[in-house]
């Protein structure tokens, strides 16, 4: 049982991480771009970027690295911003991604 949903013995579960990621109960301003919640104190099972349980991506450690580093690169050589005016439409499917793609400016930084 799952709050006030019984589950039969042998049924799929499904854990939806955009929903999670977007649930009020969790965050506020779900649907908000802000990098920031993550600084404070947030709930355990409220952010699931690589699954959870049994079946966690094997490769998180590494992917949290590799983003870091290449990140890190881009933004020691490029100043991004998103092109004057774009809003992107931010779409859940296997990965979230924007329907309309990105417009990213990128400048050279002056080293």
């Amino acid at each position: 049982q799952v709050r006030d949903k019984l589950i039969k013995k042998g049924s799929g579960v499904v854990i939806a991480p955009w929903l999670i990621h977007r649930h009020e109960e969790f965050w506020t301003n779900p649907h908000g771009f802000n990098p920031s919640r993550f600084e404070g104190e947030y709930k355990k099972d409220a952010y699931l970027p690589f699954g959870v349980g049994e079946r966690i991506c094997i490769g998180q450690g590494f992917a949290m690295q590799e983003a870091i580093l290449i990140l890190a690169n881009i933004l020691k050589t490029y100043k991004l911003e998103l092109e004057e005016g774009f809003v992107p439409d931010v779409v859940g499917r296997l990965t979230v991604r924007s329907a309309n793609g990105m417009r990213i400016k990128f400048s050279k930084r002056k080293l």
